[in-house]
């Protein structure tokens, strides 16, 4: 018996618990540099993509739309920013705990799995209190092959990254 708490999945002995997360921890770092640099690679050519112009728009509605995607990519991108730098050098990191380090790292991923679902367009068009049928007209065909295709690319990069206690 491993003598964990059954919700929050830490060891019962305090000593066991630091002794782990000490352990784990410079690799949870080099995890968490890796997968959020790598997220940020995948963010910069996704803005890379999108379309500024007014003129490839065809309602102001696809236009507000547009733009809100691109704030919220780059407010993101900002942030994955700071926490791959962050994650990157251990001058920044060796002043927390393992613990907080861990814990950080659980709620950023939690936290940041939203842009994923902001990023299609259909649920953006939702989200700005637009009716997706009416911006995009009614034969539009609803693709969410590529917001399917993040969610499971992130879920994989996070699981690749977190401690097995984190995923659970």
């Amino acid at each position: 018996q491993l003598g964990l708490h059954p919700i929050s999945l830490r060891f019962l002995d305090p000593g066991r618990e630091h002794g782990y997360t000490s352990a784990k921890s410079p690799s949870l770092m080099v995890a968490t540099a890796t997968t959020v640099w790598f997220i940020v690679l995948c963010s910069f050519c996704m803005v890379a993509t999108f379309r500024f112009s007014r003129d490839d728009h065809p309602s102001d509605e696809c236009f507000a739309i547009s733009w809100m995607r691109y704030m919220v990519a780059f407010v993101c991108l900002s942030v994955w920013v700071c926490v791959a730098v962050w994650a990157t050098f251990p001058f920044l990191h060796r002043r927390w705990s393992p613990w907080s380090q861990e814990l950080f790292v659980g709620m950023f991923v939690a936290i940041f799995v939203w842009p994923v679902i902001i990023m299609s367009e259909w649920h953006s068009a939702a989200l700005l209190g637009y009716d997706p049928l009416e911006v995009y007209g009614k034969t539009s065909q609803v693709v969410e092959t590529p917001m399917l295709l993040a969610l499971v690319s992130y879920s994989a990069l996070i699981h690749w990254s977190l401690s097995l206690r984190w995923i659970s």
